[in-house]
């Protein structure tokens, strides 16, 4: 008997696979499912840990952005970007210093290292609202110019210099800086 070629085709796969031998049904043992795998029992960290953990991301988060602000405003001390990150004083120290730099004809370029910023601390734990993060910045790659000259106004390398910020958690959930102490060069 002759079979059709889409039956013969059926056939040789059905064959092929082990579901039929020549006429016959295929007879298999049941195969008995796998055990399940489970991970061993994994303690479920705290809702505070997590809290705590969270607010220390965000608050380093917003401190790394206001130096991104401060780089994109230049020296537009009326830049919209300078308040995105920073309130109050901190505020005003970057206003003062774009708005000192614009009269007195400098400009910075580049942008600042940053290294070692981390958060030193986060007040209330229960709910964190207030945060203070520490970090070394490096101003050699972020010199001041004379803008009609293009000259460096200081030749000498900078020093490294140690940064004290405390951040405020917004109503809305962000973190501001609103207190920003720049220690004297050396000083980290």
């Amino acid at each position: 008997m002759k079979l059709p070629p889409r039956m013969a085709a059926l056939v040789a796969v059905l064959a092929l696979a082990g579901c039929w031998r020549s006429g016959e049904a295929a007879i298999r043992a049941p195969v008995p499912p796998a055990p399940p795998i489970s991970a061993p029992a994994q303690p479920s960290p705290s809702p505070l840990l997590d809290r705590i953990a969270q607010a220390k991301q965000d608050a380093l988060q917003a401190y790394l952005a206001m130096y991104d602000d401060v780089v994109a405003a230049g020296e537009d001390w009326n830049s919209p970007r300078l308040p995105q990150h920073a309130t109050g004083q901190a505020f005003a120290l970057w206003r003062t210093i774009a708005y000192r730099n614009t009269q007195n004809g400098l400009a910075a370029r580049g942008q600042p290292e940053i290294s070692d910023a981390r958060v030193v601390q986060v007040a209330p734990e229960s709910k964190p609202t207030t945060a203070s993060v520490t970090a070394c910045i490096d101003e050699k790659t972020w010199p001041l110019y004379v803008v009609a000259t293009g000259q460096p106004v200081n030749s000498l390398p900078a020093d490294r210099r140690l940064d004290e910020a405390t951040l405020d958690r917004q109503p809305a959930g962000n973190w501001v800086i609103s207190k920003l102490v720049v220690r004297d060069p050396g000083s980290c």
